[in-house]
């Protein structure tokens, strides 16, 4: 599929892994919030974007965004920036469940990937859109994440 762009508004952080969700429930909230505090109206779900995600050292750098319609210019003393996305190709991979199975959502992508003809696109960060969360839904067996992976296919010899 082809996953659009757009300009989005992003807070980014390096943390250890075994704090990711709890950074995630604390940034989410706070960066929508600076939208309505600002009356900037939102274009779409909140996404994480991977910058890196290190196994071995159980570190990740990772942006919370928020889609928006257009670029706004931020001051530049702000810990908050303006990005855009540009369309890419990708695999998408639906978890619908609490966010402690996205492990098992993302290794069947992968596995997905290799057994399917096609290479990870490293050029394009990884992505999880959070289409119902915990701020519109409480029961975390209703919560949907969207995976995101930029794929390219293998070459045919």
């Amino acid at each position: 599929m082809t996953k659009l762009g757009g300009f989005y508004l992003q807070k980014t952080i390096t943390s250890k892994i075994s704090n990711l969700s709890k950074n995630l429930k604390i940034m989410i909230p706070n960066l929508i919030g600076f939208l309505k505090k600002n009356n900037i109206p939102m274009n779409g779900k909140p996404f994480v974007i991977y910058h890196t995600y290190d196994m071995v050292n159980g570190i990740t750098n990772f942006s919370v965004c928020v889609p928006i319609k257009q670029e706004i210019f931020i001051r530049d003393e702000s810990d908050i920036t303006c990005g855009k996305l540009e369309r890419f190709l990708a695999l998408k991979a639906t978890l619908t469940g609490d966010y402690s199975h996205n492990k098992k959502a993302w290794d069947k992508a992968v596995d997905y990937i290799a057994k399917n003809n096609l290479y990870k696109n490293s050029n394009i960060p990884l992505l999880e859109v959070y289409s119902t969360g915990i701020e519109h839904e409480k029961s975390p067996s209703k919560w949907i994440t969207n995976i995101y992976i930029a794929v390219r296919q293998k070459a045919i010899l």
